[in-house]
């Protein structure tokens, strides 16, 4: 077995995923077609920048490109996921964006994903993690992708705020009680009750890192 046969397969994965072409992959990724062609037969292991080119231009985990990691794995079932190029925000500037009505063109935003996303999550942002309160499912330098306007579960991250705060946060919600909390799941940080002064904006559906 090629050392790096695992990783050919993650490749030609996403490449499929993403319904793209070797030449359009490489276009995409701004890499040479020639590159592509030696990921996908094992041949050469590809640097961090062209992994992360890859992931990007394919829709997928980078860290699980490189790594093969389940808990960063794209959907398993292509045909209830869509790739979408979402804007990336952080929290703070959530709470200004929430009835933004077109999310292909939302304000304020400079920086730009694409990744894998189940096709009924509607509206979708990238909230770039800035702290460690939601560590170690969502640690700093990570991408929460977020479905706004989705209703949470119990035991899902959502993001939140406070009405008439311009500061929303990131917390796991438990509604399995008769009292809403929402929860770190940094144990060091305290378990905040909440009642109706308090909005969901969204859930996190997935993440996003880069290889490093």
């Amino acid at each position: 077995m090629k050392s790096n046969e695992h990783l050919a397969k993650r490749v030609k994965e996403a490449r499929s995923r993403a319904g793209l072409k070797q030449v359009e992959l490489a276009q995409e990724a701004g890499i040479s077609s020639a590159t592509v062609q030696k990921l996908e037969s094992g041949e050469s292991g590809g640097s961090i920048r062209t992994l992360n080119g890859i992931a990007n231009a394919c829709g997928v985990d980078a860290a699980w490109l490189s790594s093969g990691s389940e808990s960063n794995a794209p959907y398993t079932s292509p045909e209830n996921a869509s790739v979408l190029r979402i804007a990336v925000t952080n929290v703070e500037n959530i709470v200004n964006w929430q009835d933004w009505a077109d999310w292909t063109m939302p304000p304020t935003t400079t920086e730009w994903i694409r990744i894998s996303v189940p096709k009924d999550a509607g509206s979708v942002v990238a909230l770039t993690i800035n702290n460690d309160i939601m560590s170690p499912e969502l640690i700093e330098g990570d991408k929460a992708i977020v479905a706004l306007g989705k209703k949470p579960k119990h035991g899902q991250i959502v993001v939140a705020y406070k009405t008439g705060s311009k500061r929303a946060f990131l917390r796991q919600i438990m509604l399995d009680s008769a009292t809403t909390f929402l929860k770190p799941t940094n144990n060091r940080y305290p378990i905040k009750p909440i009642n109706s002064e308090y909005k969901v904006i969204g859930v996190v559906v997935s993440k996003y890192q880069e290889y490093n």
